[in-house]
């Protein structure tokens, strides 16, 4: 606006497709948002991609946008190899979403989008080693070590959704895995209620929800302990539709002895990450030339 320059940052995870528009001070001038439906095809979530996208001021001076996904990359970030999302596994996404979206178009893993935005504005800020951990219908990890993001040599470091935490082989979760973490997925399928439904009645909820919640923080807890132990993190920063009842788990992380504590940015987290990691992307190819 005003000829000033904006980066657009869009989130796509389960729950939707969300935009928002970054400012010369990666503050959030304008937001937009839409559902994602189930089973979404390729050609319907670029829609809702593009859809948002327009949602944004057009007489905005926009340089670069940036796209953040549940996803693991190719090497460059333009073909999907896995997704905790349906049907784009093998998809050429910058293919499919540069024909509808005409300017510079970078695509990042949702995780590492939503702790760097933490970082920059949010719990990690001044914090060294910290773990963020989004639990819901996206269940992830990113792990924050000497200040760095930490991606792994194949940069699915933090698919903790596979992560093995019983060995008895009674639980399994949407995959069809059997002791690993339980995954918003695969409790949606045993259930027929989301992460977001069954944490939202919590409290009055029957028996069998009641259950699900108990075995939610006991997984969930086991996971993190084992996090604790491997990376030593000054906090845990959780996201996801668990914090739509937070406080049911609160007095259970006091048995970790780190600090667990809700990510400041919410939601918005992701598409905030994307936009400055669009903005780090734009700067660097202009840095080589």
């Amino acid at each position: 606006m005003n000829g000033k320059k904006n980066y657009v940052g869009i989130d796509v995870s389960a729950a939707g497709v969300r935009a928002v528009m970054l400012n010369e001070e990666f503050e959030v001038a304008s937001e937009s948002h839409m559902k994602l439906p189930a089973a979404s095809g390729k050609e319907s979530l670029a829609s809702r991609i593009q859809k948002v996208f327009l949602d944004i001021p057009q007489g905005a001076h926009i340089k670069a946008v940036g796209i953040s996904l549940p996803a693991i990359f190719e090497v460059g970030n333009k073909e999907i190899v896995s997704s905790q999302l349906s049907n784009l596994d093998g998809v050429r996404i910058y293919e499919l979403i540069s024909d509808r979206i005409k300017y510079p178009l970078f695509f990042f893993r949702r995780s590492a989008s939503a702790l760097l935005a933490e970082q920059a504005f949010g719990e990690a800020q001044d914090v060294k080693n910290a773990i963020y951990l989004e639990v819901g219908r996206n269940t992830s990890a990113v792990f924050l070590i000497n200040g760095k993001i930490y991606k792994g040599a194949n940069d699915q470091a933090g698919e903790i959704n596979h992560m093995i935490i019983d060995i008895t082989k009674e639980k399994r979760n949407g995959l069809g895995e059997y002791g690993t973490l339980v995954s918003g997925k695969g409790i949606q399928q045993l259930t027929g209620k989301s992460v977001y439904e069954i944490l939202k009645g919590a409290k009055k909820d029957d028996f069998t929800t009641k259950r699900i919640v108990r075995e939610i923080t006991e997984n969930l807890l086991t996971g993190m302990y084992n996090l604790k132990v491997l990376f030593d993190p000054k906090l845990f920063i959780i996201n996801g539709e668990i914090l739509e009842n937070f406080p049911l788990f609160k007095n259970a992380f006091l048995d970790l002895g780190v600090e667990v504590v809700p990510a400041k940015l919410g939601m918005t987290a992701a598409a905030i990450g994307a936009g400055i990691s669009a903005y780090n992307q734009l700067k660097m190819h202009s840095t080589k030339k």
